[in-house]
């Protein structure tokens, strides 16, 4: 398993290993950036004194299995408990959360899927065509920068975030502080994330299905090019995209 994982990190450009450890250094940026949410928010101020990181700790990478794929290749994950991250990423994900509700195709489970299905009385026949689509690598594929920017103008363009009074320049520069400087423990050696998100992080999930709202919603513009066929229904959970089209 470790060398798998250490082949990993070699043959991919997506790290580059860092000469100490950063750990101290990012949690006075943590506090820092606690320190502006405090001064331009209604968030009550015992709550983000209690966010203050202290003692923290660097965040090890290790690999899950998937072992329904060929050569059983490894999924990266790099936990952020105790790291300089936590507070901030647990925070924003409490913030951003609601975002969720101005997804179209958001699913949040298999019976939420389900549900959409019988309440939009979709009936199979002849003239229904079914597929589902995964993104490859989502995680370690998505563009730091654009997703950043996708989570910006999502805030900009709905009123579902007016209830807590943050600038949106804030959340920017939080989450610009958490994705510009991912890294991680491997093998006694520290290593930062260049490209992609980490899995492990609160706040991941939430960034990357806005950033695929973006990027989808491109799409529609595309299907007809050669086949004057668009989606009837299309819904994603995370990565994993059930959608269906009528021909005829």
């Amino acid at each position: 398993m470790q060398k798998k994982i250490k082949v990993h990190i070699d043959e991919t450009s997506s790290y580059e290993p860092l000469k100490k450890d950063p750990t101290k250094e990012l949690e006075r940026n943590a506090k820092e950036i606690l320190g502006q949410v405090k001064r331009k928010t209604t968030i009550p101020m015992r709550l983000l004194d209690n966010l203050k990181p202290s003692h923290s700790k660097t965040p090890e990478l290790y690999g899950l299995p998937k072992y329904h794929k060929p050569d059983t290749p490894l999924r990266s994950i790099v936990p952020i408990c105790n790291s300089p991250f936590v507070s901030v990423s647990w925070l924003l994900e409490k913030l951003l959360h609601p975002l969720f509700n101005k997804i179209p195709s958001h699913l949040n489970s298999t019976d939420g899927f389900l549900n959409r299905l019988c309440r939009y009385d979709l009936q199979m026949n002849s003239n229904t065509i079914l597929f589902t689509l995964d993104v490859v690598s989502m995680y370690p594929s998505i563009p730091i920068k654009e997703s950043i920017s996708s989570v910006i103008n999502l805030l900009r363009s709905t009123s579902c975030y007016t209830t807590i009074d943050i600038p949106t320049e804030v959340i920017e520069n939080s989450l610009r502080f958490i994705f510009n400087n991912s890294y991680f423990k491997f093998d006694s050696t520290f290593y930062k994330q260049k490209k992609g998100i980490a899995m492990g992080n609160n706040i991941a999930v939430v960034v990357v299905s806005i950033f695929m709202h973006f990027f989808e919603s491109s799409a529609p513009t595309q299907w007809n090019f050669e086949t004057n066929l668009e989606p009837i229904r299309w819904y994603r959970y995370i990565d994993d995209i059930p959608f269906s089209f009528g021909i005829g």
